[in-house]
């Protein structure tokens, strides 16, 4: 049997186990909601580093969080800017604090260190039930925090995540990248069905307090803090949920630079992560799903990304070799290799199962758009047609791009040393 059709198949099965993997959390009821009669206090942390642009909004929404404000505590910390984030960042807190006068916030700053750096220096005064992270560039919707915190149910949910939308999407690459992440929180909904989730963004992340002393600090890991936080807690045995009702909104890379720049980190800080720190983990039974089926996936994924690409471009080049070789024959006369032609379709001449398994990708690829759809509250436009068609027909080729890049690097060893989004 010829090589690439091993890897082909073996591409399709692990492909389609882990697809029908997520479609049999749909069966599984979701787990229960607590009604809070008493809210628990929380600590806010919003790590900035020259955010300009939009510290002043992010502190603003984070206050008008439909929140008692006696319950919160929020702390700005500007690590080393070098524009005037820190002097945005206080001019913002002085304004709320006239404002909401029971509400306990501060602005910070200090010497660069990295954003773990600036989550840790608050981490030892916690005092509050609950701890949280929000990014700089990242607006909650005023429900949000409510939403998120009734998913503590039990004592060992150790995280609630919120769904993350695009602030604004503009241009072709913002948009894609807002369909990308209501395809990614619908798989994380069923996910956490089973707890396998293996990340906690930054946008309003909420914590157990207790959780949060017990692992003592954020690491730099790679430029990925949340990943390698979310491991640990995984490791401890803890569940991490997703919450899709809760929203907030967050800035995204609006170029193809700056997009190449932060998903390089990601897969990066996430093929080093899992490798270097939790690699113990995968394939292990101790860790349930999350250890045997989902690390297994989200370490290889970037492999399987370029394999599917190279599968593909192969496919592509046999096609067009043979069209050109036959053209040629007619001395590219197209009409005339048309008119002498046959046409004799027949049933059998279908090879079966590559026709199942195609549609069966198919139908998983469509039942997965109109999901994100109906996630995201969109209508069907004809500019989402056109996002749908980069989204499955480009974006893959974008990815497999940045991650061909990744692998050379990790080969290479270089670091990363950039950790704004």
């Amino acid at each position: 049997m010829d090589l690439f059709v091993i890897i082909q198949y073996t591409l399709y099965f692990i492909s389609m186990y882990y697809i029908m993997f997520l479609l049999l959390q749909l069966i599984e009821k979701d787990h229960k909601k607590i009604v809070i009669k008493k809210w628990p206090s929380i600590t806010i942390v919003i790590p900035a580093w020259n955010e300009k642009d939009s510290i002043e909004k992010t502190i603003l929404t984070t206050c008008e969080l439909d929140y008692p404000k006696d319950k919160m505590r929020i702390v700005a910390v500007d690590d080393g800017s070098t524009d005037n984030t820190y002097q945005l960042m206080v001019k913002a807190v002085e304004e709320m604090k006239k404002k909401y006068p029971e509400l306990r916030i501060e602005a910070r700053t200090k010497k660069n260190g990295g954003k773990h750096t600036a989550i840790n220096m608050v981490i030892p005064e916690i005092d509050t039930d609950f701890f949280s992270t929000l990014d700089a560039d990242s607006y909650p919707e005023p429900d949000s925090l409510k939403l998120v915190l009734r998913n503590f149910y039990s004592n060992k949910v150790g995280a609630v995540t919120p769904r993350i939308k695009i602030y604004q999407p503009k241009n072709f690459i913002e948009r894609i990248q807002d369909f990308e992440y209501a395809a990614n929180h619908y798989y994380k909904k069923l996910l956490s069905k089973v707890n396998a989730v293996h990340v906690t963004p930054g946008p309003l992340a909420v914590y157990r307090s207790k959780l949060v002393k017990e692992l003592k600090e954020f690491r730099e890991a790679y430029k990925t803090e949340d990943m390698e936080f979310a491991m640990r807690i995984q490791k401890k045995h803890y569940k991490i949920i997703q919450e899709n009702e809760a929203v907030v909104w967050t800035k995204c890379p609006n170029t193809m630079k700056t997009f190449y720049k932060q998903r390089h980190r990601w897969y990066y800080g996430t093929f080093k992560n899992l490798w270097n720190n939790q690699r113990e983990m995968i394939f292990n039974k101790k860790y349930g799903d999350f250890g045997l089926i989902q690390l297994p996936m989200v370490f290889i994924s970037g492999i399987l990304s370029c394999v599917t690409i190279f599968l593909l471009l192969r496919a592509y080049k046999i096609i067009i070799v043979n069209n050109y070789n036959t053209l040629a024959l007619y001395d590219f006369n197209l009409i005339k290799l048309i008119m002498d032609s046959n046409f004799n379709f027949k049933l059998l001449d279908i090879e079966l199962f590559q026709f199942a398994l195609y549609f069966f990708f198919l139908a998983t690829t469509i039942f997965v758009i109109i999901n994100a759809f109906k996630l995201n509250e969109k209508k069907f436009t004809k500019q989402a047609f056109f996002d749908i068609l980069g989204y499955v027909f480009i974006y893959p080729f974008i990815i497999f791009g940045i991650w061909m890049w990744v692998f050379k690097d990790v080969i290479i060893k270089k670091k990363i040393s950039e950790w704004k989004k």
